[in-house]
């Protein structure tokens, strides 16, 4: 994957390489019914309360917890979104990450027996790389058997504790459905008739496991042409069929998660859905930005970007990237951003104030 230094997300025309999003309704509501609260002050919005980037205490997920099932090379976008939105309609959603790779040795893959990694390198235990939502958004992963090295600090999963399971595509479908442990784990769970979801390739161990027998369902190419010839096919963006739902692909994602949220409760709406119709978003990023993927390009309308033109910083090197009155952004729309009402600020609730920040001392090498 590659790094993106820095993304920050503005309601605002979008410049800059952003893109502009299709989508309606007012995202403050939305959010204040998911447990947020919401404050105006001095014309700036801010979300506040305990349940801000935390798993909500609303939502048709409530006090479910969703297993993330996955190998060597998952989709990262997948297991970015998932575990980014089951904690928003109120689930708790946990990696369990298949250690008994059969392929260890012969395949090279990204990442390694103990620990599993995205098809761009995204690892789900922290560092650089890692997903940084633990703890936070979900539960810290775990494994599918007892093991070695650094898996033997991660708890091994226990299948009956799971409210429902996602078995996430790419090319880890391919790895876990020809891995006896991973598929005694995902068919225990399915012995519970709980509900059990599965995007692209990851409904390949549901194939090997039988379950798609009979079934309506999608899937893509990975996987569609065996789906015909067993089961009840349909060129949808996701399909449920009792207790399994399958998604096309990995644009789908979304889709596969109001599915499952509408089987725990068969009312369900989702507000989210075009919650952000008509407005702009702005996307800045610093060094490589990520590529958007070829699924979703067809969904987002790229305009009103300054990619090849000098945008006219006030001062670049001095970085101060404020916009001199001859740029031409303002020419194009672009509406500046209250940056002095952005930022840390006193209150009675801060632990200090002002802030100072202090650098740990490095450790001696003998602690190392």
């Amino acid at each position: 994957m590659r790094k993106v230094a820095m993304i920050v997300f503005v309601i605002n025309l979008v410049i800059f390489g952003g893109a502009t999003f299709t989508m309606a309704g007012s995202y403050v509501s939305v959010a204040e019914k998911t447990g947020i609260s919401i404050i105006q002050e001095e014309g700036v919005t801010a979300w506040t309360g305990p349940y801000g980037g935390k798993i909500k205490p609303n939502g048709p997920l409530a006090g479910k917890k969703i297993g993330l099932i996955v190998g060597c090379e998952f989709s990262d976008w997948q297991a970015y979104y998932l575990a980014s939105f089951i904690g928003e309609f109120g689930g708790t959603p946990q990696f369990v990450m298949n250690n008994n790779h059969l392929w260890k040795e012969t395949r090279p893959m990204r990442g390694t027996p103990t620990e599993p990694h995205g098809m761009w390198g995204l690892s789900l235990t922290g560092g650089m790389d890692g997903l940084g939502l633990n703890g936070n958004r979900l539960e810290y992963p775990v494994v599918t058997q007892k093991g070695k090295g650094l898996a033997a600090e991660y708890s091994v999963a226990d299948p009956q504790k799971y409210d429902a399971i996602v078995i996430l595509g790419d090319h880890s479908g391919d790895i876990l459905c020809a891995d006896d442990v991973a598929l005694g784990f995902i068919k225990a769970v399915a012995d519970r008739e709980v509900p059990i979801a599965a995007i692209g390739g990851g409904i390949l161990p549901l194939i090997s496991l039988g379950l798609m027998d009979g079934k309506k369902c999608t899937g893509n190419r990975a996987v569609d042409y065996m789906l015909k010839e067993i089961g009840d096919y349909r060129s949808e963006p996701v399909v449920t069929d009792g207790n399994i739902i399958t998604g096309r692909d990995t644009v789908d994602a979304p889709a596969v998660l109001r599915a499952l949220c509408k089987a725990f409760d068969p009312n369900f709406v989702d507000e989210h859905k075009d919650v952000l119709k008509g407005k702009r978003i702005m996307a800045m990023v610093c060094e490589d930005w990520e590529d958007i993927a070829a699924q979703a390009r067809p969904h987002l309308t790229m305009r009103d970007n300054l990619v090849t033109e000098d945008p006219g910083f006030v001062d670049r090197a001095g970085l101060n990237f404020q916009l001199t009155p001859q740029s031409p952004a303002w020419q194009i729309g672009f509406v500046a951003i209250p940056v002095t009402s952005i930022g840390l600020y006193e209150s009675p609730d801060r632990a200090s104030w002002p802030v100072t920040h202090q650098v740990r001392p490095r450790p001696a090498a003998e602690d190392q």
